[in-house]
């Protein structure tokens, strides 16, 4: 595996020793624009401290991924073609599907490693005069403790 680095010393191209390539464009600020990956059609062999040419649509396979802010479109074959697949936030990100919204937060140990990963579906909130509404906010720990302790005094009543 061969790692080249950009100006700002992040990893601009990532090249496997089966042909697979990775590249990542940044903005000037550092922030990730695009991931594209590469599959080979065929056998590829490439040596170690060696970065492929340039592949092209006819002798490989293209997977994109377009970082806007803190959303992230994944899985597009195309400029035109991606959907939105997370929404990423400082505790976790929310995962967009076709049979919900799930909330994943970030469960991290004392020098802030990411340790686990849960994941929380709220399907109707109780409060809320609309049938079949779904909270898309995201929230800290303490604040999701102090809703999910809210609806379930209301529950009561």
């Amino acid at each position: 595996m061969t790692i080249r680095y950009n100006v700002l010393n992040l990893p601009d191209t990532i090249q496997f020793g089966n042909g697979r390539q990775i590249i990542n464009s940044y903005d000037a600020g550092g922030h990730k624009l695009t991931t594209q990956y590469y599959t080979p059609i065929g056998t590829v062999i490439v040596t170690q401290g060696n970065i492929h040419g340039s592949y092209t649509t006819a002798n490989s396979v293209l997977r994109l991924d377009d970082y806007c802010g803190s959303y992230l479109y994944e899985n597009g074959t195309s400029a035109s073609v991606h959907p939105l697949t997370k929404i990423l936030t400082p505790e976790g990100y929310i995962y967009m599907s076709t049979s919900g919204y799930p909330y994943c937060y970030y469960k991290q140990d004392h020098l802030g490693s990411n340790r686990e990963v849960t994941s929380y579906e709220v399907q109707q909130v109780p409060w809320c005069n609309r049938r079949n509404t779904i909270l898309r906010v995201p929230l800290t720990w303490k604040e999701r403790e102090q809703v999910f302790s809210l609806s379930s005094s209301r529950a009561r009543s």
